[in-house]
């Protein structure tokens, strides 16, 4: 490929040698000056030479009383002496290749990925503050300063990635797990239950409790009231408190393979150079395949501007084991991945009590395990206490009372 374009920019001549004896011809002008694709036993050959040494082979054509006829003229050289007349055509081709590095140097796509809790429009408003928005200059993007300002701003993302690829520019988020937002102390609040459980221990420092141990409670289900003495005329809001211990139950299913794949670099590589405008990418080598039977690519811009990048692409070769698991050795390694992840969404200080598994057999060699985890864990979450609601509570109590008199 290297070759080819290095003859297309020379400009090199396609030649056809008649008349004399062509073995003497190469063996006389040098076999790397010329390309031999076609010769017929005798008198005759076809070849290619670069136009620059064409004045070479004369010595040897005139020794080998052989004929050169010069059959095509190809290249950069000639094509422009074709075209330099044509004044027209060269101002178009200007403004052509003006244009497109023009529009391969603007913004045209803007992907934002990872975007759950976080507001959307105002991630997009703080953005376009700081240059990430459609047709302006790719280049003028400063990819710090907009991580920094989305991290100053908004509170649920805890990392931000942008990368500015030829005419995409994609803006990847990673949200932060929020703490429940603590009420504070002055301010008349209930507990409520956080998610489904049975009671085993209440610690109640303030607040009326509205259940008590051993009771059943559902997701959101009142624990402990804010108004203290629902008995008396006038109740008195407090800010409720305490712990409120309950056992749970999660389950989480996964599908795992019975051969587990162990990929591992075997220190062999390869480089591959080639040019990118835009999203079309020209190569510098021949093979486009995998060199390896195994492998990864790492892909990374030696050197851009504009639109056009000159890119390196590093084949690493892989050697890849493979064991054959049982289905308890594979149901293990599930429920480990499982416990690690139930181990990041619970509240700290959450006692693990025990782990009950099923395994049911999956098409393709593989298993699905699905775990249920019982853990002790506080499940009391604080919920603002709102003033009119009060009659309704100090209704139903009193409706309850005259019911069991």
């Amino acid at each position: 490929m290297l070759i080819r374009l290095f003859r297309w920019l020379r400009g090199y001549l396609e030649i056809s040698v008649d008349g004399g004896i062509a073995e003497r011809f190469l063996s006389i002008c040098g076999r790397r000056d010329i390309l031999l694709w076609n010769m017929k036993p005798g008198r005759s050959m076809k070849a290619c030479i670069l136009a620059a040494d064409f004045k070479r082979i004369r010595g040897a054509a005139f020794k080998s009383s052989a004929r050169v006829t010069i059959e095509k003229r190809k290249g950069l050289p000639f094509l422009l002496k074709r075209y330099r007349k044509r004044k027209v055509f060269l101002a178009g081709l200007v403004l052509f290749l003006a244009a497109l590095y023009l529009l391969s140097s603007l913004v045209w796509k803007i992907e934002v990925i990872g975007v759950e809790k976080t507001d959307l429009f105002a991630l997009n408003r703080i953005l376009k503050e700081n240059g990430i928005k459609k047709w302006v200059w790719s280049r003028s993007i400063d990819e710090e300063k907009v991580r920094f300002e989305v991290l100053q701003q908004l509170n649920t993302v805890a990392w931000v990635g942008v990368r500015v690829k030829g005419t995409d520019v994609t803006v990847e988020i990673k949200e932060r797990t929020l703490a429940p937002q603590m009420i504070p102390a002055d301010q008349p609040c209930h507990l409520v239950s956080a998610k489904d459980g049975v009671i085993e221990l209440m610690l109640v420092r303030e607040g009326e409790a509205q259940v008590k141990v051993g009771d059943t409670v559902t997701k959101g289900q009142l624990l402990v009231s804010a108004l203290k003495g629902v008995e008396v005329e006038q109740p008195l809001p407090v800010h409720s408190f305490g712990e409120v211990i309950a056992r749970t139950w999660t389950q989480k299913n996964r599908t795992v393979p019975l051969i587990l794949e162990k990929r591992e670099l075997t220190g062999q590589q390869k480089n591959r150079y080639g040019i990118k405008i835009s999203k079309i990418f020209i190569n510098f080598f021949g093979n486009t395949g995998n060199i390896y039977p195994e492998c990864d690519t790492i892909e990374e811009t030696v050197w851009s501007a504009g639109g056009v990048s000159v890119t390196r692409r590093t084949v690493r070769e892989l050697s890849v084991t493979r064991q054959e698991l049982t289905e308890e050795e594979a149901a293990q390694r599930a429920e480990e991945e499982m416990t690690q992840e139930l181990s990041a969404e619970v509240p700290e200080g959450t006692e693990l009590v025990s782990v009950s598994r099923e395994i049911q057999a999956e098409e393709n060699g593989e298993i699905k395990v699905s775990c249920t985890f019982e853990c002790l864990e506080n499940i009391a979450l604080q919920q603002t206490y709102e003033p009119e609601l009060q009659g309704d509570l100090i209704d139903d109590t009193e409706n309850s009372d005259s019911e069991q008199h």
